[in-house]
């Protein structure tokens, strides 16, 4: 599993990012994460790199790598199990759930997506308080992402499937 992070979360976990550019030739494994805070409550985003599949979870605790990768499985997992890709989990991601790699998030573009992941994530709270993560996480995935080959998410990971 590669995690791209933001400066800001590597500070979180206490771990000082690579400088080497890893990539990853599986595009089920490589995930980028960006933290934010509102209303006083810690929330992580984490996203698929190659389809933007994204996944809202609350960062309470998360304080260090190995609680991260704990929690962000647990997360990857959740929203793999919410759109009914147990084959692509189980047959794609949980043999190498163990092996984590942290990188910097370094494609400006990801980046940029992650910056729009969290604004909308703090919309969303703002305008509906009490709303779950899960339905943060869902709002998000039905969003276009208009300068995409694949403009759903979710479309973009079930054509990631196939052979």
């Amino acid at each position: 599993m590669v995690y791209r992070l933001t400066n800001k979360l590597f500070k979180i976990i206490k771990k000082k990012p690579p400088t080497d550019l890893y990539e990853e030739p599986n595009p089920f494994l490589d995930w980028a994460a960006d933290h934010f805070i509102f209303g006083g409550h810690r929330y992580i985003i984490v996203s698929n790199c190659a389809t933007l599949l994204c996944w809202a979870y609350s960062a309470k605790g998360v304080n260090s790598s190995k609680k991260f990768a704990e929690s962000t499985a647990e997360s990857i997992k959740e929203c793999m199990e919410f759109y009914e890709f147990d084959e692509q989990w189980e047959r794609f991601i949980a043999p190498s759930i163990d092996e984590v790699h942290f990188r910097k998030v370094g494609d400006p573009k990801m980046s940029g997506n992650l910056t729009d992941f969290v604004r909308t994530a703090k919309l969303q709270l703002h305008l509906c308080p009490g709303i779950s993560t899960q339905e943060i996480s869902r709002r998000q995935n039905e969003v276009p992402q208009l300068k995409r080959k694949e403009i759903n998410p979710i479309e973009a990971f079930i054509k990631l499937s196939l052979p």
